[in-house]
């Protein structure tokens, strides 16, 4: 039974709307739009609904839960639990009797607006709009993936969609799609009432943690209130709703309530959440009820402000407000009568404890054993001149502050918490009306001489932007993958998080709490394709400032939150300033960011760091994706008293977040730059899984698990993979770029001071803490390969800031050196003891110094005494063998004679190298190089993009005619066995191919030049290449340069000498080391969303490739040199055609048939061109003369003996 028009509306009858008044008319006949659209309506923000409240001041029984604040049990449960809810089995096993969990499974109705408001149930074409079943709570209705639900995925179309800076639909503000349209899920189920709760007189509340994007609740069709905004929770009392209100025999009553809850997708407040992420429907975060007596505490806001005087520098001020409520009072006139500091018929009492380690204390804990409160504050306390307490009484309203002469601080690296609780008590009877606790934390933010100070120290911003993503629940995240983040982000040294675009779940705060990372929390406003408007627009003015105290309320108790953000990307209006206005009134100890302010009045033009009219707004200077020379020139001008973090870089798409360290340099070189953070954590893909007999002959998509992204889900319009541009997979598996971080923010830097001593200088990074919990020890390698191993000095004398010169004892130096090796030294730190989010051993940092030790090369010495070479030219002459017999190895070389290329290398019989060894420019276009799903969009930011120049000089499709060859026999035992002088004609084609969906571009005219090959058979049985190319400068700069051939099938594992253990690249190298390292290839793959260039090692010296085969094939790098090389059982063209992951797993793809190998002169670097600057020139490989060589040896002795 669905409700009235005026009922849904929540208006009475005969108001009206006029921003509405020339749509009433469209449509007529069975499109009907309503007179009262109350989800087109920007200054309507909620109806009945209850005001903002911190989040976690749950309800206890007694002073022991409300001490041991178990949050992990209080409302929510894990993935496992979830996974396993029946439809009787719907309720947590909360930590508190107050509090019931109505996650679970939910009767659900999936239809539209317009059926919902006139009782329709089918189109006008006869097909039913209305569909019954059951879902998952909570959770995203558009991703259908519920195995308990009833409703078909096949004919479910209303999913997931993506869009960047568009909106989904082509409606103006305050509009959006028509009812018919626009979807909407009712979600129902009965409410069982704890027989507790009748017992008392009592407030009984409905808590939705987020529900997208609007929400009407009714309790036995009745309708209760309205809410909107998706990212922050709305509570609707309904104690006067419920059924057993009216019986007083409460043991015996079994009155089936229901509670019912309407959200509709999309409503006028979408236009300000249009961030860059997947719109998605439904209650996809905790729905729980509590309960409270009538009189009850509304909230409390606790400010614990670290002293940094030298008066009271280990003290702190804890500043406390409390509001009280009841119920009743609302009933009746308000007496102004009443004095305002009428004494109230309440007592608040505050007790402040040290949090023990462990912050889920054992359940059987008794109030009798607790530990004894370091503080204790009653409201009813008489002031007096030696008390330190401060107590202000008002009616609904207490604030008590007081000083602590020693407090601990919490920081990134000392999260040191107190457990707040605040207990309400009957003045007269002294009967506990409701007791209720939160975590809080001393600490102290100033902005000063271009400095933010954290508890007075200038702290380096290693952030990183996070938006609430699962890659099988959409928005709706697990504690488990909350967790998994938070240890991920602690691991790979991170210290704070940005929470794009909108406030994040509320348990991801407490982690950020318990595990020690900043925060800044963002306000859930994003009118992006709006830029310039509702900024401006008075009808949205309500609804910023309200999303704005929401937030700030919600979270106000968090420690680890030290700045408040205005929102993302909706320029800058006197909407921002209300909101500033407000905070900087509320909270006065936490500071103000907002990149709007960063820009020219009107339009997201260049940034423009030398506007002064909008300070107010933003306590720091935050820009997006500055170039370095942009922050020198800031860093130059020097007028300007804040300081500069930003609020987004390094944008993290697919392979990328190449020159991290020339920032990190930048940063550290000089005054008044502090870090930033990274785009993004997580890739947004979704998983799908398509079935091998999915059968249907119009679905494009091929069997396997793939990561779905914009388009994936028929949404348009879209902006493709634009959401995949995390540090880290859907998967929550760290991208290569992890390393690069981890590295750049490690505790500890070591450098030489006397190289030849082993003295070395150890300095530590961290703010607050010393090494003390660190352990250090050495590993000298030669040639890559560890060769010795000790301990080194404990560190705890190392204080914050801090550095001191260490010997590393070697004991082990080798007494004969290599000839030609090379020697370096790893320091490693690791942890002494299990952390909380490590294990004992975890490495913290790692830094590989070069040694200075050589020895002179020996002359190789021939070894091959008896040998032959023949040439054979096949009849008609397109081809010819070079055959080489070298002491009973027979060593062959098969030519293309119209080509001009080596087509294949055998052995003994052997196929060790096919397919040609030919001139390779081409890497599969990265994210950065090009989105190569997206055709040019005739602007210059996307039409420059190194993917369109490289596909229109032709550098995909290199085409190649011999222009002559010469087969040279040594004669003298000075001279090689054979030289074989290839002169080739390569002509670049741009060939207008199709890679993926959509690839359009100017194809460009045909270029050639000169490629010359020389294959030296020396005779030391290896083979020496050199190769040299004069490319004409009219061609853009170039993907890569080098050589591209086949290995055999047998050929499964590589070992090579270079910077790994992971891929890297020239701009992104830094947390790499030189080693020998190994692995099977196919772990060479890395598993990019959408499949890209990947596995490329850098600084090689050599790569041996072996396994089944007898002769395993090593390279060398021509004296002096390195080269880079990659390995995959993909090549270029199959991943640049590959749009998902599985498009590489089909039949029709020879997969783990051949090894594709490039071996490169280079690669340019990756960059981060995909949203910010471009590879840098230094990476760039421009038009020229290359000259690039390596040896190949066929020792078969070398091959590692097969398993």
């Amino acid at each position: 039974m669905f409700p009235s028009l005026e009922s849904w509306t929540g208006l009475p009858k005969g108001r009206s709307n006029s921003n509405n008044n020339n749509r009433d008319e469209e449509e007529k006949g069975h499109h009907r739009r309503p007179r009262h659209c109350t989800w087109e309506m920007p200054d309507l923000v909620s109806f009945n609904r209850l005001p903002a409240r911190s989040s976690s001041l749950y309800p206890y029984e007694s002073l022991a839960q409300a001490w041991r604040h178990d949050v992990e049990r209080t409302t929510s449960m894990s993935s496992s639990s979830l996974s396993s809810l029946s439809t009787t089995t719907d309720t947590a096993n909360t930590a508190s009797q107050w509090v019931k969990s109505l996650n679970g499974i939910w009767d659900f109705t999936h239809t539209n607006l317009q059926d919902t408001l006139y009782n329709d149930s089918q189109s006008k074409s006869g097909r039913t709009t209305v569909k019954k079943g059951t879902i998952r709570v909570p959770g995203n209705w558009t991703l259908r993936q519920d195995e308990s639900s009833s409703i078909g995925d096949d004919d479910y179309e209303d999913g997931p969609h993506y869009t960047n800076v568009q909106m989904p639909f082509a409606e103006q503000h305050p509009h959006v799609l028509p009812p018919h349209l626009n979807t909407v899920g009712i979600y129902s189920r009965s409410l069982d009432i704890p027989l507790e709760w009748k017992q008392m007189q009592k407030r009984i509340v409905l808590h939705i943690g987020g529900a997208e994007s609007m929400i009407w609740v009714y309790c036995n069709s009745e309708l209760v209130g309205m809410g909107k905004d998706s990212r922050l929770p709305s509570e609707f009392d309904l104690t006067d709703f419920l059924l057993h209100n009216n019986n007083n025999n409460h043991e015996e009553d079994e009155t089936n309530n229901v509670l019912t809850i309407v959200c509709l997708r999309y409503c006028e407040a979408s236009f300000i959440e249009d961030q860059d992420h997947w719109w998605m429907a439904g209650l996809y975060r905790d729905v729980y009820l509590y309960c409270t007596k009538t009189t009850y505490l509304q909230d409390v806001f606790a400010s614990a402000i670290l002293h940094l005087d030298d008066d009271n520098k280990d003290g702190g001020t804890l500043e406390m407000r409390c509001n009280v409520a009841t119920r009743h009072a609302r009933l009746g006139p308000y007496d102004n009568n009443t004095p305002v500091n009428a004494t109230p018929d309440w007592v608040v009492v505050a007790r402040l404890y040290e949090t023990p380690p462990s912050l889920s204390p054992s359940p059987e804990e008794e109030e009798a054993n607790l530990p004894e409160p370091i503080l204790i504050i009653r409201s009813n306390e008489e002031p007096s001149d030696e008390s330190p307490t401060v107590i202000v009484n008002r009616a609904t309203l207490i604030h008590m502050e007081t000083k602590l002469d020693q407090v601990k601080a919490w920081s990134h690296e000392t999260p040191n918490l107190y457990t707040l609780v605040v207990e309400l008590l009957d003045s007269k009877t002294m009967e506990r009306l409701e007791i209720t606790s939160t975590r809080i934390g001393f600490k102290c933010v100033e902005v000063k001489d271009r400095q933010l100070l954290l508890n007075g120290q200038p702290v380096y911003i290693y952030g990183v932007n996070r938006h609430d993503h699962s890659p099988t629940g959409g928005k709706c995240v697990t504690r488990e993958e909350m967790r998994k983040d938070v240890e991920l982000m602690k691991q790979y040294n991170f210290n704070a998080v940005r929470t794009s675009h909108y406030p994040n779940d509320p348990y991801f705060y407490e982690l950020c709490n318990e595990y020690g990372l900043w925060v800044v929390d963002e306000a859930n406003i994003e009118s992006h394709a709006n830029y310039d408007t509702l900024c401006r627009d008075k009808s949205y003015l309500h609804a910023f400032v309200d999303r704005m105290q929401r937030m700030v309320i919600r979270d106000q108790n968090h420690p680890c939150i030290f700045a408040w953000s205005l929102g993302n990307e909706t320029g800058c209006g006197e909407n921002h300033g209300a909101m500033a206005g407000w905070c900087k009134m509320y909270d006065r100890h936490r500071i103000l960011q907002y990149e709007g302010a960063m820009h020219e009045q009107w339009c997201q033009g260049p940034n423009e760091y030398a506007r002064r009219d909008v300070d107010l707004l933003s306590d720091i200077i935050c820009p997006m994706y500055p170039s370095l020379e942009e922050m020198l020139e800031w860093k130059q001008k020097g007028d300007d008293r804040r300081p500069f973090i930003m609020c987004e870089y390094s944008h993290a798409m697919g392979n990328s977040n190449g020159g991290l360290s020339d920032y990190w340099k930048l940063i550290r070189e000089h005054d008044g730059f502090q870090g930033g953070f990274i785009w993004d954590w997580i890739d947004q893909g979704l998983q799908v899984v398509v079935p091998s007999n999915h059968g249907d002959d119009n679905d494009e998509r091929k069997s396997g698990m793939y990561w779905a992204y914009g388009g994936d889900f028929n949404d348009e319009p879209n902006d493709v993979n634009f959401n995949i541009n995390g540090l880290i997979g859907p998967d929550r598996v760290p991208h290569p770029s992890m390393a690069e971080c981890k590295y750049l923010f490690q505790p500890i830097a070591v450098t030489w001071l006397r190289m030849h001593q082993g003295l070395i200088r150890v300095e530590n990074r961290r703010s607050f803490s010393s090494l003390r919990d660190l352990t250090a020890s050495w590993h000298l390698r030669e040639n890559g390969s560890i060769v010795a191993s000790g301990d080194m000095p404990l560190l705890s004398s190392i204080g914050p800031g801090e550095s001191e010169n260490v010997i590393i004892p070697f004991k082990d130096i080798p007494s004969l050196l290599l000839p030609g090796a090379v020697y370096h030294v790893d320091l490693v730190f690791r942890t002494i003891h299990d952390t909380i989010w490590a294990p004992k051993n975890f490495e913290v940092a790692r830094q590989q110094l070069e040694l200075p030790w050589t020895a002179p090369e020996v002359e190789a010495v021939a070894i091959v005494e008896n040998y032959t070479v023949d040439y054979i030219e096949h009849d008609n002459m397109d081809t010819s063998i070079v055959r080489a017999c070298l002491d009973g190895k027979v060593i062959e070389m098969k030519t293309d004679n119209v080509k001009g290329i080596v087509t294949s290398i055998h052995c003994d019989d052997e196929t060790l190298l096919t397919g040609g060894v030919l001139l390779n420019f081409w890497r599969a276009p990265t994210d950065n190089d090009g989105i190569k799903q997206q055709a040019p969009k005739g602007d210059d930011y996307t039409d420059q993009k190194p993917l369109w120049k490289w596909l229109a000089a032709g550098y995909d499709n290199p085409v190649f005619s011999k222009l002559d060859s010469e087969l040279i026999k040594g004669r003298s035992p000075k001279e090689p066995i054979f030289v074989l002088k290839q002169r080739t004609l390569v002509t670049l084609t741009p060939s207008g191919r199709t890679y993926t969906k959509v690839a359009a571009y100017n194809a460009g005219t045909e270029t050639s030049f000169e490629w010359i090959q020389e294959w030296r058979m020396e005779r030391t049985g290896k083979m020496r290449y050199f190769m040299t190319v004069d490319l004409p400068v009219e061609l853009p700069d170039l993907p890569r340069i080098g050589v591209c051939f086949r290995l055999a099938e047998s050929y499964v594992d590589v070992r090579y000498m270079g910077l790994g253990p992971g891929e890297n690249y020239s701009d992104r190298k830094a947390g790499c080391i030189f080693g020998c390292f190994q692995s099977p290839i196919h772990d060479m793959y890395e598993n990019y969303v959408v499949p890209q260039e990947h596995g490329c090692r850098t600084g090689v010296q050599q790569v041996t490739f072996s396994g089944r085969a007898p002769t395993p094939l090593s390279f060398t790098a021509s004296a002096h040199d390195q080269m880079s090389f990659t390995a995959s059982y993909f090549d270029s063209h199959q991943i640049t055609s590959a749009a998902h992951i599985n498009d590489l797993n089909q039949p029709s793809v020879p997969h783990k048939e051949q090894v594709y190998v490039c071996l490169d002169y280079a690669q340019s670097g990756i960059g981060t061109r995909s949203c910010g600057p471009g590879t840098r020139e230094d990476y760039l490989l421009y038009p020229g003369t290359y000259r690039f060589g390596f040896t190949i040896d066929f020792d078969r002795e070398t091959s590692p003996k097969q398993e």
